[in-house]
């Protein structure tokens, strides 16, 4: 039992040393940290337009994907979904175009009954054009995949591939990027 607690708080304290890390790299505040002062010191609107927005709203979403029909992966109606027209097969993708840089840490996908990926990728970019960056590789699971990201990322585009075939088809009926 003392061994296992004693692992966990090892693994937390890299977790915490890996996100100071990347907090000093990227410049930005950690805000959970931050002094009355500094908060009121950054709440001032002249600092603000130096922050990225946290996640549009699903109706500014512009939506592609090898799954049809497309409207239902942000429609809000978990009734409706977009699927593979077969069994899942590897590079289908989803790519959703944000509309602004936003800054999220979590891509969740709600399935419909026995239809999620093997195994996916999730690429973020910040300008069409640009290099895709690999933020995340995982398995899909039954009813809802959650992809918790290792760090908060800043982009516009997010991109999930599926990585393996599978014999059931690959369905979205609701897609979220928080």
């Amino acid at each position: 039992m003392l061994r296992r607690i004693a692992k966990g708080l090892v693994w937390t304290s890299l977790l915490a040393l890996f996100s100071c890390a990347e907090l000093e790299r990227r410049r930005e505040p950690d805000l959970l940290h931050l002094r009355r002062s500094e908060v009121a010191r950054l709440s001032r609107p002249a600092r603000l337009a130096n922050y990225v927005p946290q996640v549009t709203a699903k109706n500014s979403w512009r939506i592609h994907s090898s799954l049809a029909p497309v409207a239902a992966l942000a429609d809000g109606d978990p009734s409706s979904s977009a699927g593979s027209a077969g069994p899942c097969q590897p590079s289908q993708w989803i790519l959703v175009d944000l509309g602004d840089d936003c800054l999220f840490q979590q891509v969740i996908q709600w399935h419909p009954a026995e239809s999620w990926p093997p195994r996916f990728r999730i690429d973020v970019a910040d300008q069409r054009g640009f290099p895709y960056e690999l933020v995340y590789l995982g398995t899909g699971t039954a009813d809802c995949t959650t992809a918790i990201l290792a760090h908060p990322v800043r982009a516009r585009f997010v991109r999930i591939t599926t990585l393996e075939a599978a014999p059931r088809p690959w369905g979205v009926s609701e897609l979220e990027i928080r």
